[in-house]
């Protein structure tokens, strides 16, 4: 008869050793989800070993903000939930997110980042959305007082411009009676919109989809298989962020962040 351990060609001490780690892991996890609650936390979403409450966030069936919303419904305003490993707090009462982004911002000047920093390539870490900690704080300050009234009124002319274009383009369908794609139209009136208030930009991508600023944009938010399993393991096992880190492995393509 062939047993387990011969099947795996392991010898019964390391097949024990392996047994005997994965329970401690699992006991420690089982341990951690109970965190929340040794805080003086009221209940909150179900908390599951190694994945946190991520099975219910990305429920493909419901949707993060339907899950959310469906939190708030059962839990309240301020629900305590587990990303992977990390201990998050939903909130979604505007007064409390007020009191902590922008009253007591000195206090809660971070923001969360999986994998800490070290999931984005190192030539990323100190821009205006992934930067963390000092870096973080000092780049809010100097960049607060450029959304002033009066500064945001200088950004409608690509606003409008954008917006003229958006019109042209549906009234176009409207009266050929050609169908209207509503993800790509607005996707790229968005991009424009941000090209121009953000970089003095007129790339035209409702018109010009060949566009390489267009074409680059788009894979640079389109996350691969790859990368979304670097996140997953990253998430599972905090311990691959370093190895990542060290291979310089982050959510981004090379040839996308070169041209930008």
């Amino acid at each position: 008869m062939v047993t387990l351990v011969d099947f795996l060609g392991l010898s019964f001490w390391t097949m024990l050793l392996l047994v005997l780690v994965i329970t401690l892991v699992y006991i420690y996890s089982c341990t951690w989800c109970g965190l929340w609650k040794r805080l003086g936390y009221p209940e909150g979403p179900r908390c599951l070993p190694f994945l946190g409450s991520m099975i219910d966030l990305f429920d493909p069936k419901k949707g993060t903000i339907a899950c959310v919303a469906e939190w708030q419904k059962k839990y309240g305003r301020v629900i305590p939930c587990f990303w992977f490993w990390d201990p998050m707090l939903v909130i979604t009462d505007p007064k409390i997110i007020r009191e902590i982004t922008v009253k007591n911002f000195n206090t809660w000047s971070d923001r969360y980042m999986q994998g800490h920093g070290d999931l984005q390539q190192r030539i990323l870490c100190k821009g205006l959305f992934f930067a963390e900690d000092a870096d973080w704080k000092r780049v809010r300050r100097i960049m607060t007082p450029t959304f002033s009234g009066k500064k945001l009124k200088m950004l409608t002319h690509y606003m409008n411009l954008t917006s003229h274009r958006l019109a042209e383009k549906i009234s176009i369908c409207a009266l050929e009676a050609q169908p209207a794609y509503a993800k790509n139209m607005f996707g790229a009136f968005a991009l424009d919109v941000l090209c121009g208030t953000a970089f003095g930009l007129d790339i035209n991508s409702q018109n010009d989809s060949s566009e390489s600023f267009l074409k680059h944009a788009q894979s640079l938010m389109t996350f691969d298989k790859y990368v979304q399993m670097r996140l997953t393991l990253a998430g599972l096992f905090p311990f691959m962020t370093k190895v990542f880190k060290m291979l310089n492995m982050g959510f981004f393509l090379y040839r996308d962040i070169g041209f930008f």
